[in-house]
């Protein structure tokens, strides 16, 4: 398949047909040669007028495609070669002597024999500045050719020829048995490669640059690609191991929640990446128990672990959970979601919550849950109106009786 882009496939076609067109111009000068019309040059232009014109646009269209093509040309490989710069320039360094290089080496080295291709990056996403880093490369190319990311998040597969985060989706069960993965942008190139489950939002990226046709339909390729992704798994155990030591410091011991004192900090960086998207945020505010004080006394710690339990069973893995003190009050910031969306989140919160759950001492009981929701930028458009906005709607959501959800876009 060939590899122009839209613009200078546009611009072939229109090459195509003017010289074409130029053929058939040719084709009627030729046929007049000896006709008195061609012989007596006054008679000819003015009787011929409409052709001379056609001609003369016909050439300047040429030559306006032909330069169109060029800059096509220019400015995707000039797209690639920033594309590689940026992506070799985040990761420079960052992992240099470390174990983390160690094994990056080892995956590579066994992709490098199972498809005897020896230009493989290495990227891992760093979810808190959006951009992948390089973790370890065996040899860069002058610019990205025939490339395609490979990535696992949440047990699927995804395939994509640009370092973008939003990446076409191939779920497991629509995955053939051998694990095969197609590059669309090329003619024939595949990878076998065996996905390794997890519930992490995403383990890592390999990336294999001017990827040729290879017979990858071998034991051998097969058992490389379950030791690549048995390597890959040996160093996101390690990186989720230094994360929970990280994150010790950010969450709440006894409920799993993030602590609130750094929700100003995240909130931020959600609207900031919105604005990046021109997407949403929403926020969530819910009040377990009904204001109910005693629900954090100690002999109540375990409830709070399940009420974020059940919260993280229905939220995504990105989405954030802080627990307000004195505790029977949570928020959830919901990363790029509508209030649409985040209405129907909610109902499904309210579901998991509100079902009758048994205590430590064997006793029945079943949770109230009041829930407010606010939408930046819908709603409010600076971080302090939107989480006034969200507590005022979870106010008037305690007036009611019982379990109930408020949005703020419906009070006003």
């Amino acid at each position: 398949m060939s590899r122009l882009g839209k613009s200078q496939k546009a611009a072939t076609a229109v090459i195509i047909v003017i010289a074409v067109m130029i053929l058939a111009i040719l084709w009627i000068f030729t046929t007049m040669r000896n006709t008195r019309e061609f012989m007596n040059l006054f008679t000819f232009v003015f009787s011929n007028l409409a052709l001379i014109l056609f001609s003369g646009t016909t050439v300047i269209l040429a030559l306006v495609a032909f330069f169109w093509y060029l800059t096509a040309s220019r400015e995707r490989m000039g797209k690639e070669t920033h594309t590689l710069e940026k992506l070799c320039e985040l990761g420079k360094g960052l992992f240099s002597g470390s174990e983390t290089e160690r094994l990056c080496k080892n995956a590579a080295d066994a992709l490098t024999s199972a498809t005897g291709h020896s230009l493989i990056s290495i990227f891992f996403w760093n979810r808190e500045k959006e951009h992948f880093v390089m973790a370890w490369h065996n040899e860069l190319p002058e610019e990205l050719r025939n490339h395609f990311f490979l990535t696992i998040r949440n047990d699927s597969l995804r395939c994509s020829t640009s370092p973008e985060p939003e990446f076409p989706v191939f779920e497991l069960d629509n995955i053939p048995s051998s694990y095969i993965i197609e590059d669309p942008a090329s003619d024939g190139d595949s990878l076998v490669f065996f996905p390794m489950k997890s519930s992490h939002e995403m383990i890592g990226a390999i990336v294999l640059h001017e990827l040729k046709n290879q017979s990858l339909l071998t034991h051998e390729a097969r058992d490389t690609g379950t030791a690549i992704a048995q390597i890959l798994g040996n160093y996101h155990l390690t990186r989720v191991l230094n994360q929970e030591l990280s994150s010790a410091s950010i969450s709440d011991i006894s409920s799993g929640a993030l602590k609130m004192c750094h929700f100003p900090r995240f909130l931020e960086q959600e609207i900031e990446r919105a604005d990046r998207h021109e997407g949403a945020t929403s926020l969530l505010a819910i009040d377990v128990g009904g204001g109910n004080r005693d629900f954090t006394m100690d002999s109540d710690v375990l409830l709070q672990r399940r009420v974020v339990e059940r919260l993280k069973s229905v939220v995504r893995s990105f989405d954030l959970i802080f627990r307000d003190e004195p505790g029977e009050c949570f928020v959830v910031i919901l990363s790029q979601t509508d209030n649409e969306t985040a209405l129907d989140v909610s109902g499904r919160i309210l579901t998991a919550l509100t079902r009758e759950e048994a205590t430590e001492a064997a006793s029945k009981i079943k949770l109230e849950a009041f829930m407010g929701i606010s939408t930046y930028p819908t709603d409010a458009t600076l971080e302090e109106s939107l989480v006034d906005n969200v507590h005022a709607a979870l106010e008037d959501a305690r007036k009611a009786s019982e379990s109930t959800i408020v949005n703020f876009m419906d009070l006003y």
